[in-house]
């Protein structure tokens, strides 16, 4: 069976009129028609594949421009598509996006700000794409006008969002001829594909790390809640020794759950990004993903804290136990004084008490192993993120790159 091609991807947003589908006709060098090239991936977007060889694609999801007055819907769409990608396994994540700004307008909106900035803080890899930039060979002065809004949008955006200069592409999507004469050819596509490129790889470096930290906080919050509830909706008043040997097993299966769900899905994550950048390593590399990363597997950790779980529910169970004996103690004296009374409704007292009690040790005992459990994940994904973060990704893009030097892009 033929093996598919691998496959990089690209979200490109923007505002209506910026030029995105000048900016795609641009990219695939080709006029695109507005409905029907694509193909519809969810509500307001379609996705485009640009081949990049013959064994290697670039596919490009375009979505609706901004319309007046619907900036919270555009940005809800933009925002659950991202992540709705992440939900999926990792030759379908969002490797770059691209966020376009017309020069015609001049205008970084601050909620434009805001949505880079949030794809940021999820370890996106965000490249601006300034368009109508037609005015490099311009000497009038509209043309160093525009220059100068040029300049002032790219300092406003690596300023407000922290993008660097190097990942704002100015850019001319089709051939112009100016009041002078003089020919603007479409320039910066050499510059996006080497950026699209160069996002595939770091992806791995920057987000792999982050979505392993991001599952093991949603595992560990989730599994604490689950803890935290079956002590909190059991009744201690009768059947106490029956209820906190069964309390104390659901405690101990789910922190086993917990560590198994953590190793699993660590694991898996790494794995599945390893044969991801295998078939690209091998490629472009000619040399094995593990010349660059091999990591070891998560270690299995939850046995010590689930026996120390047993333990503690046992010692309780031994204090109910001498409580309950010294109770039947006092009740079968035959000296039967009101000191002895007092002595037994103090201790019945205290008994009937206890089930709050039991409840709040419980949920000490609990949180002392799941808070462990999740410190030991927390130091085992520390070390798996140092390995990530010692890969030579630019080793690896350059090389791509320069087996695609001198072709045409």
């Amino acid at each position: 069976m033929q093996q598919s091609k691998i496959k990089t991807n690209v979200l490109i947003i923007g505002k209506s009129g910026v030029g995105k589908s000048s900016l795609l006709n641009y990219i695939f060098g080709k006029e695109l028609e507005k409905t029907g090239a694509g193909k519809p991936i969810s509500e307001g977007i379609n996705t485009h594949d640009y081949e990049y060889d013959d064994e290697f694609v670039i596919s490009i999801s375009d979505t609706e421009g901004l319309e007046p007055g619907k900036a919270e819907q555009w940005k809800k769409l933009i925002l659950n598509e991202v992540k709705s990608h992440d939900e999926k396994e990792i030759c379908e994540w969002f490797n770059t996006i691209i966020y376009c700004f017309s020069a015609n307008s001049g205008k970084v909106e601050d909620f434009e700000i805001n949505i880079i900035k949030e794809l940021l803080q999820e370890k996106n890899q965000v490249t601006v794409v300034i368009t109508n930039c037609d005015n490099e060979n311009d000497s009038s002065d509209a043309g160093k006008s525009k220059r100068k809004t040029i300049k002032a949008m790219i300092d406003r955006i690596t300023e407000k969002t922290g993008i660097a200069a190097a990942d704002v592409v100015p850019v001319c999507s089709v051939k112009k001829t100016l009041l002078n004469g003089k020919e603007v050819a479409p320039t910066g596509k050499e510059k996006i594909i080497t950026l699209i490129i160069e996002n595939l790889w770091k992806t791995f470096r920057e987000k792999i790390p982050f979505k392993l930290y991001q599952y093991e906080k949603n595992e560990y919050e989730g599994y604490d809640t689950q803890i935290s509830s079956a002590i909190k909706d059991t009744s201690f008043l009768f059947h106490r020794e029956k209820k906190l040997t069964d309390v104390g097993n659901r405690v101990s299966d789910l922190l086993k759950y917990y560590d198994e769900s953590i190793r699993i899905g660590v694991d898996g994550l790494i794995q599945e990004s390893s044969e991801y950048y295998h078939r690209l390593s091998k490629k472009y590399l000619n040399i094995s993903w593990k010349y660059y990363y091999d990591d070891p597997h998560m270690p299995q950790i939850s046995l010590e804290y689930i026996n120390k779980v047993n333990a503690d529910v046992d010692n309780i169970i031994e204090d109910l136990r001498k409580s309950n004996k010294k109770i039947y103690n006092l009740f079968i004296k035959e000296d039967v004084s009101k000191e002895v009374i007092k002595n037994l409704l103090r201790e019945i007292k205290k008994n009937l008490k206890s089930s709050k009690k039991i409840r709040k040790t419980l949920d000490g005992i609990a949180n002392k192993q799941i808070v462990e459990i999740h410190d030991r994940h927390i130091n085992a994904l520390r070390k798996m993120k140092e390995n990530i973060e010692a890969t030579n990704i630019e080793e690896c893009y350059t090389k791509q790159l320069e087996l695609k030097k001198g072709d045409s892009l």
